[in-house]
Order: C-alpha cells, then structure tokens, then sequence
C-alpha cells in the first residue's frame, strides 16, 4: 500500500532496496520531479543529490512497493500543462455565469 511522507535524508536512507520513491512535486509538464526506484546502498548519495537538484527533499512523497501504483502515480497528471490551463479558463467562464 502506498505511503506519503516528508521526504528526508533520514527516511530516503532507510528505505529498501528496490521500493519506488515518487515526488509529489510536479513539473510543468505535469511528470513529477522525481520518479526512481530506491538504489543500493553504494549508490544512494548519488540519488540523494539527484533528489536535492530536483527539489525533491524535505517534501510529500509517495512511497510504494508496487511497480503498478508506481506507473499509475508517475503518470497520474496531466503531461499538457496548457490543455489544464484551458480547462481552468473555461472552469471561469461558467463559474462567471452562474448567478450569486
């Protein structure tokens, strides 16, 4: 079952091997920050610096051990972030018409 937690030197250091890791920070393309599966121990500095240069570290994150929660999660969001805007314009509009 998927978890969310502030995502902290600390806790990225404790999780298992091979357990997804998905940022709930978002790109302007819709595709989160971060997205990976948890590396070796050898290589988990590396990854932590790929978390710091993201913006990644010290927010809400998405822990899961299934590779299916972790393909839905990553592409959850809209990858056409002006097709959202559109939907927000037109979400205005009606809104504007509806009497108070």
């Amino acid at each position: 079952m998927p978890v969310r937690c502030k995502l902290t030197k600390a806790l990225f250091l404790k999780i298992p091997l091979g357990v997804f890791l998905i940022s709930n920070c978002h790109a302007r393309n819709g595709q989160p920050v971060f997205a990976e599966r948890i590396a070796a121990q050898g290589d988990r500095q590396q990854q932590w610096q790929r978390i710091l240069e993201t913006g990644a570290a010290q927010r809400l994150c998405l822990i899961t051990n299934s590779e299916a929660d972790f393909k839905t999660m990553r592409g959850a969001f809209p990858r056409d972030m002006d097709a959202v805007e559109r939907l927000l314009v037109r979400r205005e509009r009606v809104l504007a018409r509806v009497p108070n």
